[in-house]
């Protein structure tokens, strides 16, 4: 009687737990630091999946938003070590990258990183 109880059970149980699984998610159709402006949630996003390193040209400036007229955080020497996370693209269609230096994070102009455009 218990093995006849226990194969009436199991089917059971199983039904139930499948019912309650999470169902898997699908991969991204496009990988996180390659997302444009009108995808995330700000210009000063910092959520960042990953960090890549990469390398300033010169005395770059990285700027609290991706246009050029936007206040500079922070000046990088040449060579100077920096890592990235996503880009975005700004209205005029210039590309820059979202990047932290030590204790400060901004935006980069993808032509002063070796990473280019």
């Amino acid at each position: 009687m218990k093995k006849t109880l226990r194969a009436a059970v199991l089917p059971i149980i199983a039904m139930i737990a499948l019912a309650f699984a999470a169902p898997a998610q699908a991969a991204p159709e496009q990988e996180p630091e390659f997302l444009e402006a009108s995808t995330a949630a700000g210009p000063n996003e910092a959520a960042a999946a990953a960090w890549y390193p990469t390398r300033a040209w010169g005395n770059s400036p990285i700027r609290e938003c991706y246009l050029a007229t936007c206040d500079v955080v922070w000046r990088t020497f040449d060579g100077a070590r920096l890592e990235w996370s996503h880009w975005a693209r700004n209205q005029h269609g210039n590309k820059w990258y979202y990047v932290r230096y030590g204790s400060y994070n901004g935006w980069i102009y993808c032509g002063n990183l070796d990473t280019g455009c």
